[in-house]
């Protein structure tokens, strides 16, 4: 079980960046969040993500902008399909007619953890005055690391700031978009959900509410990330999109089928566990139930 965040004795550090937030721990650095926009050769906006990801050893799991996908960005959430009043009005997996503004971003420490508390407008470039159609408020803590994992918890909310929008993901039989891992995969990249080994393949595959990814990252040692869906997330989901090389990896939500947001918006709850390698399918289900159980610890 992840120990209590209020009993633990953090040596996680946060120090603000030029374009975001670095989180280390012990000298080592944990992750980077992405708060300013960039573009990948003049183009594919993106702004609000985490990269880099480190191993606990120190190793880059993650990747921005790779010359197969540029669109692609470390961890990150993003839908083709963004719909208002039932037409399509921008790209956010694209990043084409749309943009991510900052409005503000907090980080610091709290009860042992480090916390990065984010807010964005998503604006559509497409109109002249550039109207905001939702507002993004993320929330990201760090825990501090155990001897084998660290638990890094997102919370994320978008809020409609027009009528009548939805999301969507991609508009095939695929239908990929939400939250989404672009890792740097090894060649021994392995997928584990439940008790099974899972096969990638080129559509959804159905499998346990958390899946994980394992293999011999940068430096040839090896390394996990799992990634835990919330049960009660807007976007709770058993389907998932698993690619072995040069692409990402994909808890689909909400499918091919565009989703209208209701007033309050979406609420989406995930974890990440980044892991040494070393621990099986029933320590990962015992680590999924803590966190629908207890999910601050």
């Amino acid at each position: 079980m992840i120990v209590s965040l209020v009993a633990c004795r953090s040596s996680l550090s946060v120090q603000r960046t030029e374009t975001g937030v670095l989180i280390s721990e012990k000298g080592k650095r944990v992750m980077g969040y992405q708060a300013a926009p960039l573009r990948i050769g003049g183009a594919f906006e993106r702004a609000g993500y985490v990269h880099p990801l480190y191993s606990l050893d120190g190793a880059v799991l993650t990747e921005d902008g790779p010359a197969d996908h540029p669109y692609h960005r470390g961890i990150y959430w993003a839908w083709h399909q963004v719909m208002q009043g039932g037409k399509s009005v921008a790209d956010g997996w694209m990043s084409e007619g749309i943009s991510f503004k900052p409005v503000k971003v907090n980080s610091g420490k709290r009860h042992g953890y480090a916390y990065i508390d984010a807010e964005l407008r998503w604006l559509l470039t497409g109109a002249t005055h550039q109207p905001e159609i939702i507002r993004e408020h993320t929330s990201i803590i760090v825990h501090p690391a155990s001897a084998h994992y660290r638990a890094i918890d997102f919370t994320i909310r978008l809020i409609p700031k027009m009528d009548s929008v939805a999301l969507g993901g991609a508009n095939d039989e695929k239908g990929y978009g939400g939250f989404c891992l672009r890792l740097a995969l090894p060649p021994d990249i392995a997928f584990l959900s439940g008790s099974r080994l899972i096969a990638a393949r080129e559509k959804t595959v159905e499998a346990a509410a958390w899946m994980d990814f394992s293999g011999s990252f940068e430096t040839g040692r090896k390394s996990g990330v799992t990634l835990l869906v919330h049960p009660q997330s807007t976007a709770a989901s058993t389907s998932w999109i698993l690619r072995e090389k040069k692409s990402m990896q994909n808890s689909v939500f909400p499918g091919r089928i565009p989703r209208l947001l209701p007033p309050d918006g979406w609420t989406l709850k995930y974890r990440l566990v980044v892991h040494d390698g070393s621990l099986s399918g029933p320590q990962l289900e015992a680590l999924f139930q803590t966190y629908i159980t207890f999910p601050n610890h």
